[in-house]
């Protein structure tokens, strides 16, 4: 039996859990979710279908690990417990084998996004409520859709879009040369913020390898016993990125992969693979903490005229420690006027494949983050998740609220000049 740190129930988890807080419901808090997990592991419950409910439920967003004032690690708890529970139902086989069929095999994923430019095509023909984009690759099948939109897919991968090497602009300061890790959505589904960052990397002065053999980071199957599947992705990335060049991410849950997850599963098998992961984790930075480093970020020339709210993603506020960068690199920008909402780093119910699997709670707390951005009269917000934005995305749209939700990179962009096709008049 784990040896769990007690809790003391003092209760400042309520005030941040995001589930707790969509229903009220102590089961369905950081705090029950303890209690149940405790009471299983010394044998005085047995699991039932509040145990199942109370864990599958979670969505990691680890701001309650980060308010305990005793230590305990709630996230880490649910992880430990739900990977039992896969162990011995088998939940999560599906996603596996999606992840381990799909999402980890670039030319299947390619083939697939024909058909999904045809499959976005015909549904344009029947647009209901006018979401854009999907949440994830695997939702092709029909079982996950749920109500949810088919993705436009922006054209050709970011692979195929650009050479391997982009080269720094000639009028800038050299920098050196960087490798980029562009993550699923943003390399095959919408380039366009991935293609930001790359141009915003070049105008400040770094040439940009982007590596072709690069591959899911292994996050969609994280919370499925998956770790099998993510060390195989991990080896895979940790022969592409071999080296000595810095690695800049743009997914706050891709950098928070690279950094944190990859040297925790390495460190249980040692030797090489250990000091790899732990050479690559010391290598890779956030676009927004290497920007706002040493030798700051050149100003902007285009005035955005926005009133800009920013939401702060899990993966990059608490799990990589990255929140006034990205204010510290938006303030280059001409026009912008940043307000800040009630709880910027609230989770915004997007979690991964979260807002899939369980779209009723991604629904209550995503009403959560609207109401506050509607509080702040915001014209525009600002996430570097690509997860984060379709989540805001889709629940500012129902809520009638044409508000653009964007990604840092596509700001600077526009502002350095490069972003014509951008436009922040509101609902495109």
């Amino acid at each position: 039996m784990t040896d769990y740190i007690q809790c003391g129930h003092c209760a400042r988890c309520l005030e941040v859990c995001p589930t707790y807080q969509a229903l009220r419901i102590e089961t369905l808090s950081s705090r029950g979710r303890w209690d149940l997990i405790n009471g299983v592991a010394e044998g005085t419950l047995q699991p039932g279908p509040r145990y199942l409910e109370s864990l599958s439920l979670c969505m990691n967003c680890m701001a309650c690990s980060a308010v305990c004032p005793k230590g305990v690690d709630p996230e880490h708890m649910v992880q430990e417990a739900r990977a039992k529970l896969a162990q011995v139902s088998g939940k999560g086989h599906l996603k596996r084998a999606l992840f381990s069929g799909f999402l980890s095999n670039p030319r299947v994923v390619r083939k697939s996004l024909r058909h999904l430019r045809l499959l976005a095509k015909v549904r344009r023909c029947f647009r209901g409520r006018g979401d854009r984009l999907l949440r994830h690759l695997p939702l092709l099948l029909s079982d996950f859709l749920k109500g949810y939109a088919i993705p436009t897919v922006s054209g050709p991968s970011l692979f195929d879009r650009l050479p391997q090497r982009v080269p720094a602009a000639q009028d800038a300061e050299p920098r050196g040369e960087v490798a980029y890790f562009a993550g699923c959505f943003n390399a095959l589904v919408d380039t366009g913020p991935a293609e930001a960052v790359i141009q915003v990397l070049a105008h400040q002065g770094y040439d940009v390898f982007i590596p072709p053999g690069q591959t899911c980071c292994g996050a969609p199957v994280v919370r499925d016993n998956g770790d099998e599947l993510i060390r195989r992705a991990m080896e895979k990335n940790l022969q592409t990125f071999a080296g000595d060049r810095t690695v800049v991410v743009s997914c706050a849950t891709c950098g928070s992969m690279l950094k944190k997850k990859y040297p925790e599963l390495a460190t249980v098998d040692g030797g090489p693979l250990s000091r790899a992961a732990s050479d690559l984790a010391g290598r890779t930075v956030d676009f927004m903490e290497l920007l706002a480093g040493a030798g700051g970020v050149r100003p902007g020339r285009i005035p955005v005229n926005q009133r800009v709210t920013i939401h702060d993603p899990c993966h990059l506020a608490r799990g990589q420690g990255i929140s006034t960068q990205i204010r510290q690199v938006l303030a280059a920008v001409p026009g912008i006027e940043i307000v800040e909402m009630d709880n910027p780093d609230r989770c915004c119910g997007g979690a991964g494949t979260y807002s899939v699997s369980h779209p009723e709670m991604a629904r209550a707390i995503g009403l959560l983050k609207v109401n506050e951005i509607k509080d702040t009269g915001a014209t525009l917000v600002v996430t570097a998740c690509p997860g984060c934005v379709l989540q805001i995305q889709r629940e500012l749209a129902r809520e009638g609220l044409r508000i653009p939700v964007v990604q840092p990179a596509e700001v600077l962009a526009f502002s350095y000049g490069f972003g014509s096709e951008i436009t922040w008049q509101q609902g495109t």
